[in-house]
């Protein structure tokens, strides 16, 4: 039995016990009606956040999302964007390489990145760790989505406790006639350096770390 205090101290046991909970309750969700199971998923999210401002939602790990697409997509239209802010920590990094099993040197912590040609201590991020920012934005604010797909371009690296902001914003929308909608959205990693919201949005796509586009398939 993992009690609180050794799980909140252990991030691998921590992430074990999120999993845990995760696989249970998608367990018992896919027993139910899959739209009776959408539903239920939108109230509670929906609830949850009832006591947050309106355009900041609470994401857990990541903070708060904020921007213009609102909880469930309610009158999504185009150009209308979200943004989460995030910093990847050295234990963020090295849980997910094992996780993955990825044992590439540039991704420890004690490496001189001869690389960058940089004689400082430097820890990359894994740049689909830092693209899971985009999908933890579509989860979060509207639950039941579902990625189609996703193309990426990493422009920079990003090094652990670095502040970086993840953006998506509607770029085009096609309603189906079965059900829902596919959403293409532009997608973008910035670091933060204290720039508004507005200033990130006209931005040229050379100052991005990461660019890309994601299409995903809203309920």
């Amino acid at each position: 039995m993992i009690r609180g205090s050794t799980c909140n101290n252990n991030p691998v046991r921590r992430f074990c016990h999120s999993l845990s909970f995760f696989l249970s309750t998608r367990r018992m969700l896919a027993e139910r009606n899959p739209t009776t199971s959408s539903v239920m998923l939108k109230q509670f999210f929906s609830t949850t956040r009832s006591d947050f401002p309106q355009g900041s939602y609470d994401t857990g790990i990541n903070g708060l999302i904020s921007g213009t697409i609102a909880v469930n997509g309610a009158d999504l239209t185009i150009d209308q964007f979200a943004e989460v802010h995030r910093i990847f920590t050295p234990e963020d990094v090295s849980l997910y390489a094992t996780l993955i099993g990825d044992d590439n040197p540039i991704h420890r912590s004690s490496l001189k990145n001869e690389t960058l040609h940089s004689n400082a201590s430097q820890q990359i991020v894994h740049g689909m760790l830092v693209s899971s920012l985009f999908s933890s934005i579509f989860g979060t604010l509207i639950p039941g989505s579902v990625y189609r797909s996703q193309s990426v371009s990493f422009q920079t690296p990003i090094y652990s406790n670095e502040s970086v902001i993840g953006r998506v914003q509607v770029k085009t929308m096609k309603s189906l006639k079965s059900r829902g909608m596919l959403v293409t959205c532009l997608t973008n990693v910035y670091k933060n350096n204290g720039e508004e919201a507005v200033d990130i949005a006209n931005r040229e796509h050379t100052s991005s770390c990461v660019t890309g586009e994601a299409v995903v398939w809203l309920p």
